[in-house]
């Protein structure tokens, strides 16, 4: 609870600047891999997996430097046991709420929370049978996403960033050391389509 509120918070205080000051709304689609991994327990018998996410943005002008940009997107994460084809396969809805800095033209640095609701968590096993593991995960998720891209006049766009899982995702577990929560690194391609 302490997580979300702080997201609330911080979302609240970016979109506050925004309306006050924005200039120039843009909207936008995106695509790209994710590089999927748990940090914590088990993570020495775990290997990351590759996947995909997919959504929309909106990006909103708050200086010629600064954009605030919130995003949905269905984000496709989890881990893989070494060794063999079992898989942890967690699909989320994320939503970030990113500050990029623009330290020369096109070429931006982002950061900011990010707040993820799961749809569902199953584990794909060797033999081909799944299995419904929601209730071993919390059903949501809460972290910081950092990274930097590059945008073209064309409003084509592309980078790469790294999820911060900092909450526990488990809750199979019973002890402290059987925490795990979410490392995803994601490369991406976007559009920009329209800006008001």
């Amino acid at each position: 609870m302490k997580n979300v509120t702080i997201l609330i918070a911080l979302t609240g205080v970016m979109l506050f600047a925004t309306n006050s000051q924005a200039q120039n709304i843009g909207v936008g689609v995106k695509a790209g891999l994710n590089i999927n991994n748990f940090n914590g327990y088990m993570s020495e018998d775990l290997e990351p997996f590759t996947a995909f996410h997919l959504g929309g943005y909106a990006s909103f002008s708050v200086s010629e430097r600064l954009q605030v940009q919130p995003e949905l997107l269905f984000s496709v994460q989890g881990s893989k046991y070494k060794g063999y084809d079992e898989k942890y396969r967690l699909n989320y809805f994320n939503i970030p709420v990113l500050l990029k800095f623009y330290p020369i033209e096109g070429l931006h640095i982002q950061a900011g929370p990010q707040f993820s609701i799961s749809t569902s968590a199953k584990e794909l096993e060797d033999d081909g049978d799944i299995d419904d593991i929601d209730e071993d995960f919390e059903d949501t998720d809460f972290g910081v996403v950092f990274g930097a891209g590059y945008e073209l006049a064309s409003g084509l766009n592309f980078g790469a960033r790294y999820n911060l899982g900092l909450s526990n995702i488990y809750t199979y577990g019973d002890e402290s050391d059987e925490e795990m929560s979410n490392r995803v690194i994601q490369v991406w391609i976007g559009y920009t389509f329209k800006k008001f």
